[in-house]
């Protein structure tokens, strides 16, 4: 994960959201999302963006999931 805290802005943007290539189950997703979140709070932001990653329905079930 390359990604940097705007705490003026209260933002986290991710900007690149690397995977291994292995399958990712639902209950990961979940705890990535989760992790992403605490990591967040944890930089004082209130809003994540994710701007790409090498999986593309991971990205998608973690943007729904955030």
């Amino acid at each position: 994960m390359d990604s940097k805290a705007d705490r003026k802005q209260r933002e986290l943007t991710i900007h690149n959201l690397h995977f291994e290539p292995l399958k990712l189950t639902k209950p990961m997703v979940v705890r990535i999302s989760d992790a992403i979140r605490t990591f967040a709070k944890f930089n004082q932001c209130e809003a994540v963006t994710i701007t790409r990653s090498n999986n593309k329905p991971a990205l998608k079930a973690i943007r729904d999931a955030l």
